[in-house]
């Protein structure tokens, strides 16, 4: 009977530090997947507010580098220089004028058109004048009297009227992207430009024509590098930067600091179709885990607008 009874003491006992044991490694267990989860969050959190703290600083950048030339075309078409030069023929004194005004603005293309939009005028091509300028939405509204800046997208003509540089330049092969929408297109041959235009008056306050320039984004790291230094640089995981910056035509990488596994600028790859279906088919900004060439990253999109409020391309 003891021998039972001590049997009996010596299973219960093991079954209770069993069902303690049990009790003690399930609430370990959950508070380690509760703890977990509370650092994944804040660590999430903290990272997309990162991504909006960068994609802002981004999108002010994006908006000075606009504002610079809308300011520029406005000032010069404002003074006497263009209206003396046009109403004496000086050629010469137009060249020198808007010359300066392409430098010092960083302008790539400026260019004069008269009353009815037609250009007389070209800085990169002095002698290549005649072409209708007036379809692009920008200079038709200096053309009615209003200084406009904005994001167009330029033919693969309009873009050699200016400069046959520039054509070449916004050429892009497409190159198939995981995770992306399949291309409808084998390549691109418009190019995204910032663009600002002004009216030209005459003396008595009548529109003689438009002043407009431009800078072409197709392969112009200027921005995303500036974007990438100012924010990201140093940052590294591994032997991996952190962050990435782009700039998207429509779907594709025209400028990015983004690299393929060769160690190239990933031009021409495509976004991801969800973001697509996102920021240019609804307009919407996206924020959150998203496909990136060949990885996963927490982004950040919103998108750019052409000056009658279209949806044309992405910053990222």
């Amino acid at each position: 009977m003891r021998l039972k009874f001590s049997l009996r003491r010596t299973s219960l006992k093991a079954q209770l530090i069993s069902s303690y044991l049990v009790i003690l490694g399930a609430g370990g267990l959950i508070t380690s997947l509760v703890g977990s989860w509370i650092v994944s969050t804040t660590i999430m959190r903290q990272a997309q507010r990162s991504v909006e703290d960068a994609l802002a600083t981004a999108r002010t950048l994006y908006e000075q580098q606009l504002f610079t030339l809308k300011q520029a075309v406005q000032l010069t078409a404002a003074g006497r220089t263009i209206q003396d030069a046009l109403a004496s023929g000086d050629r010469s004194a137009l060249q020198a004028r808007l010359q300066g005004v392409r430098t010092e603005a960083g302008f790539e293309f400026v260019s004069l058109t008269d009353a009815a939009g037609r250009v007389i005028f070209r800085v990169t091509r002095p002698e290549h004048m005649g072409q209708e300028a007036g379809r692009i939405t920008v200079v038709r509204s200096a053309l009615g009297g209003r200084v406009a800046a904005a994001t167009e997208i330029l033919t693969a003509q309009q873009l050699e009227d200016e400069d046959p540089n520039l054509r070449a330049r916004a050429y892009f092969w497409l190159v198939r992207t995981p995770h992306a929408r399949p291309p409808v297109r084998a390549e691109e041959t418009t190019g995204m430009v910032l663009m600002a235009a002004a009216p030209v008056r005459g003396r008595r306050g009548e529109i003689l024509g438009a002043l407009y320039g431009g800078i072409l984004l197709n392969r112009n790291f200027a921005l995303v590098d500036r974007v990438w230094e100012l924010i990201f640089k140093g940052d590294r995981f591994g032997n991996q930067d952190v962050g990435s910056v782009t700039l998207f035509q429509n779907d594709v990488r025209i400028a990015t600091t983004v690299k393929t596994e060769t160690g190239e600028r990933a031009l021409g790859t495509q976004v991801s179709a969800e973001v697509y279906d996102d920021v240019l088919g609804r307009g919407r900004r996206w924020r959150g885990p998203a496909f990136v060439v060949r990885d996963w990253y927490i982004s950040g999109y919103e998108p750019i607008r052409n000056y009658q409020g279209q949806v044309i391309g992405i910053l990222y």
